[in-house]
C-alpha cells in the first residue's frame, strides 16, 4: 500500500486515490483506538494457546483450563467451540490469559473418547488445537453451589487469618471432606492455597451441608498496603465440579 506524503504543497492535485488512502489510514487508527478503549489488544496480534490443564485429556462435564495469550475479557467475548459444541459459561477466575470452563456434555463421544477441534475466536483473531475429550463420568448426587460468603464476625471485610462463613448447597456431610481452595492471580500466574503440606482451619462444629466456617489462610501475595485483593474461592466435593465464587480479601 502507498504511504501518505509528509506534506502537501499549494497547487498539488488531490486525487481520489489520495483521499481513499487517508480514509483507510483513519479507519485503521479508529480500529486501534476502539480496541485500546475496550481494554483489548491491538489488531495485528493473534490468539494463541500455550497449554491445557489437564494437559492431554479431560472428561465431558469437568473443568478444562486453557492458558494462552490475547483472550478477550470478559471471557464471554470469546467464542469457544469444541467441534460444534459451544461453551456458554466460563469460571469466574478466567482472565485474558486463562480460560476455564466445563466441557460441554452435548458432544457425541465414543466410549474411548476422541480428539475434538477446540477453537477460540474473538475480535483479535482465532486459533485452534486438537484436544482429547472423554465421555462424562457419572457422579452420584448434585454438585455443590455457593450462595454467599461473609465474615464470621459480621465485619465488612474478609480478612487474612479470620474465619468466614460460606453458605450454599450440597457441601460434604463431613466438613473436612470438602475440598476448599483460595486462588490469587499474580504476574507469574495463579497461586493456590493451601499449598502442598498446608491445611485449612475448618470449624467442624459450625459447619454443615449448607454452611462452612473456614479461616482464610495466610496468602502471602496479599499485603497490608495492597488494599482488597480478588481471590477465587472454590469448594469441591468428591468428583463433582467445584463451586466457585470471587471474593475480595484484605490483610490487617
Amino acid at each position: 500500500m502507498a504511504s501518505l506524503p509528509s506534506n502537501v504543497r499549494p497547487g498539488d492535485i488531490i486525487s481520489s486515490d489520495f483521499i481513499n488512502l487517508i480514509l483507510s489510514e483513519l479507519a485503521t487508527i479508529e480500529q486501534r483506538l476502539t480496541a485500546l478503549e475496550a481494554g483489548g489488544t491491538l489488531p495485528g496480534t493473534n490468539v494463541t494457546i500455550a497449554s491445557f490443564d489437564p494437559p492431554n485429556q479431560q472428561s465431558a462435564g469437568q473443568i478444562l483450563t486453557i492458558t494462552g495469550t490475547n483472550f478477550a475479557f470478559p471471557p464471554t467475548d470469546n467464542r469457544v467451540t469444541l467441534d460444534d459444541a459451544v461453551v456458554t459459561a466460563f469460571r469466574p477466575d478466567s482472565t485474558s490469559t486463562i480460560l476455564k470452563f466445563i466441557v460441554p456434555t452435548s458432544l457425541n463421544l465414543p466410549a474411548e473418547g476422541r480428539n475434538v477441534k477446540l477453537t477460540i475466536i474473538n475480535s483479535v483473531g482465532s486459533t485452534s488445537a486438537l484436544y482429547r475429550i472423554l465421555p462424562a463420568v457419572q457422579v452420584v448426587g448434585n454438585p455443590p453451589s455457593i450462595t454467599n460468603v461473609v465474615a464470621a464476625d459480621g465485619g465488612a471485610f474478609l480478612r487474612i487469618g479470620q474465619p468466614i462463613i460460606i453458605t450454599g448447597q450440597n457441601f460434604a456431610a463431613t466438613p473436612t471432606d470438602n475440598i476448599i481452595t483460595f486462588q490469587v492471580m499474580t504476574a507469574n500466574g495463579p497461586v493456590v492455597y493451601p499449598k502442598t503440606g498446608q491445611s485449612l482451619q475448618i470449624n467442624t462444629g459450625q459447619s454443615s451441608a449448607t454452611q462452612i466456617v473456614v479461616t482464610i489462610p495466610d496468602i502471602a501475595e496479599i499485603t497490608a498496603a495492597g488494599g482488597t485483593t480478588p481471590v477465587t474461592l472454590q469448594v469441591g466435593v468428591g468428583a463433582q465440579v467445584p463451586a466457585a465464587r470471587n471474593i475480595l480479601v484484605i490483610r490487617g
